[in-house]
């Protein structure tokens, strides 16, 4: 697999050629050799830019990428820093879950509306912001 061309990494790990340059210039993807002036990846650039790829789908920043393959020393193994870069993220989608609960709950409650006009809406929103008022808006 040595000498696989961008095109062809890109293909197989499922991205542009646009994002393997994109991450190899803010530092998260190792530039390759050049052979006669072009990229040349080695075998473990597939496995590297799996890591990279599942991390975004997970939400990851890619400050927070970086942070993992970076901010450790390189004898620390992998589960020890999943750990430390995934708690953060553990409470950033927690919260995110509770959030989305409080919205499903408001749009639960705004399909019960039983208002005539979006104007009478307005209305008993802008009253319950100021106290109880009556009806589902």
């Amino acid at each position: 697999m040595a000498g696989l061309t961008i095109s062809e990494v890109a293909r197989r790990a499922g991205l542009r050629p646009s994002a393997i340059r994109y991450y190899e210039r803010i530092g998260i993807l190792n530039a390759p050799p050049r052979v006669s002036g072009r990229r040349s990846y080695g075998p473990g650039v597939l496995q590297w830019l799996a890591v990279i790829s599942r991390s975004r789908r997970l939400g990851f920043s890619l400050n927070r990428i970086r942070q993992l393959f970076f901010a450790f020393d390189a004898s620390v193994p992998a589960a020890p820093r999943w750990k430390a870069v995934a708690g953060d993220r553990l409470a950033e989608v927690n919260a995110l879950i509770t959030e989305l609960g409080s919205v499903r709950a408001q749009l639960e409650a705004q399909g019960q509306c039983d208002c005539v006009s979006l104007s009478e809406c307005g209305r008993r929103m802008l009253e319950k912001e100021n106290g109880p008022a009556e009806g589902s808006c």
